[in-house]
């Protein structure tokens, strides 16, 4: 399902896995650059939409390691050669079948990444600007992808429509939880789109009007 179109720059959506993960497929038009953020599930839904546009994977972008963001990058890269990316203090969470919760629905999942990620790093979403913002809270390691110049936001479960992520797993703390959220994510400008790991999408500006944190 194609959702969002900035200038050369096309945002498509499949719900995967059994929490029905919202996993993002970003590509050029033109050049056929493209990644994916959090492959929980369904690899064929994925490379689907990456086949039938012509689309030329670079990177697995996960916002954080739990199993339902992770479960099918491994097979993902296998099939595209994209590089798997995550936030540097999630890097060893999403080995661990115990840490990345996956042994809750008797899974055992570990996925290994090829690139560790700081905050404020500028990483390419399809040839796009994108930044790195670390946001503690549901893991450590938990971080957003923010597209400045689209007014996009990529917010994994930091932040939801009217909720946040649970801060009760491993790593996970609802201090944390709350200072990113109101001292770094409601900094941003209202007018940014949040597109989130669950659920429905909402905005900066709605979320600091109607969220209770």
């Amino acid at each position: 399902m194609k959702f969002f179109e900035w200038n050369d720059i096309c945002f498509e959506i499949v719900r995967v896995g059994i929490l029905e993960t919202n996993c993002y497929i970003v590509y050029n038009k033109n050049t056929k650059k493209g990644c994916v953020v959090d492959p929980g599930g369904d690899v064929d839904k994925i490379i689907s939409i990456i086949n039938s546009n012509n689309i030329e994977l670079e990177n697995i972008y996960l916002t954080h390691g739990h199993f339902d963001h992770i479960f099918v990058a491994d097979e993902l890269k296998e099939k595209t050669k994209a590089n798997i990316v995550v936030f540097k203090e999630d890097g060893q969470l999403m080995e661990n079948k115990h840490f990345n919760c996956a042994y809750m629905v008797d899974l055992d999942v570990s996925v290994k990444a090829d690139r560790k990620l700081n905050d404020k790093e500028i990483v390419s979403f399809a040839g796009v600007q994108g930044i790195v913002i670390n946001t503690p809270g549901h893991t450590k390691g938990s971080c957003c992808y923010y597209l400045k110049d689209a007014k996009v936001l990529f917010s994994g479960d930091t932040l939801f429509f009217e909720n946040h992520g649970r801060t009760d797993l491993p790593t996970g703390s609802m201090s944390d939880m709350v200072h990113s959220i109101k001292d770094i994510l409601f900094e941003l400008p209202e007018d940014v789109t949040v597109y989130p790991g669950h659920g429905a999408f909402t905005s900066i500006g709605y979320e600091k009007e109607n969220m209770e944190i």
